[in-house]
Formats: C-alpha cells, structure tokens, sequence
C-alpha cells in the first residue's frame, strides 16, 4: 500500500579519512525498470567523511530524487542540515529505530 503523501529519505556514505577522493556512482531501479545513476565523489576529508549522495520522496507517481553530494561531519549533522529534526539519537552516528 502507498501512502498518500510522500516520504522523505537520504541515501549517505561514509568513507575512510585521510585517503584520496573516490568517484563513485549509486544506481537506482524500481520495480517498473526506472532507473536512475548519481555521480558523486566521495571526499574522504578527514573533518567531513559523510557523504550525503542523495535525497528523495516517495510519491504515488514513483520516486522524485535529488543528487545532493554534500559532506557532513557525522550522520546527525547531515540529518539535522536537511530537516530531519524528529530523530532520537543514540549517538551522532546512530539513531534509533
């Protein structure tokens, strides 16, 4: 059953500070043989090494995303910088489900 109005989510990575950049590509398919494929650049900066590569909604029409590629320091920062505001955390790299 889908809902009647969209849900948001974020797609995110985390990589190893301190190592060279790493191009990369998320690939994307529904059920319906849609497909999409995001670029991005994992940075790997030590201050930074959360990647938020991408952003969506899940609409009654499929899913709307956004290539977003933007760093954070941890996965609470990138919640919190995208509106997720309504999550309880354990830790700044841990919500609780």
């Amino acid at each position: 059953m889908r809902l009647a109005s969209p849900r948001r989510f974020l797609v995110y990575a985390e990589s190893l500070a301190g190592r060279d950049p790493i191009d990369t590509v998320l690939f994307l398919r529904s059920d319906a043989r849609s497909q999409a494929e995001l670029a991005t650049t994992l940075t790997n900066h030590h201050r930074a090494p959360l990647t938020v590569i991408a952003t969506g909604y899940e609409t009654l029409d499929g899913l709307l995303l956004r290539n977003e590629s933007v760093v954070f320091p941890d996965l609470r920062a990138a919640c919190d910088g995208f509106g997720y505001g309504n999550v309880t955390w354990l830790d700044r790299h841990s919500p609780v489900v």
